[in-house]
């Protein structure tokens, strides 16, 4: 039960560009190659607002959540289904440099 953050958003890590999200290595191996979508929450917080924080598709060609943060250094969130390339990814994108950058996993979509 519960939920599972992965290794390198672990909530304590600051990004500002764009992160490749490998969700096997991400879980050490909880969750599996190929995975069809992943249940997460995302929360981060920004100095700079309103900041973009997207999550799209590893090609990049589709945005799937779209979280603005609202108040300067205070954490917004979203919970979703994100939808995995082939090999079970998804990228991370910032348009800013953004803090705290939390994914954390509470459900898995196998087939």
């Amino acid at each position: 039960g519960g939920e599972h953050s992965f290794n390198n958003f672990s909530g304590t890590e600051d990004y500002s560009s764009a992160q490749a999200v490998n969700t096997e290595a991400e879980s050490s191996g909880m969750i599996p190659k190929g995975v069809k979508a992943v249940l997460v929450r995302l929360q981060a917080q920004s100095s700079t607002v309103p900041t973009l924080v997207e999550l799209t598709q590893a090609s990049g060609l589709n945005t799937h959540y779209t979280m603005l943060t609202q108040v300067s250094n205070q954490a917004s969130s979203l919970t979703g289904w994100m939808t995995c390339d082939d090999s079970g990814d998804f990228d991370i994108a910032f348009q800013n440099a953004t803090d705290n950058v939390l994914i954390a996993v509470q459900g898995v979509h196998l087939h």
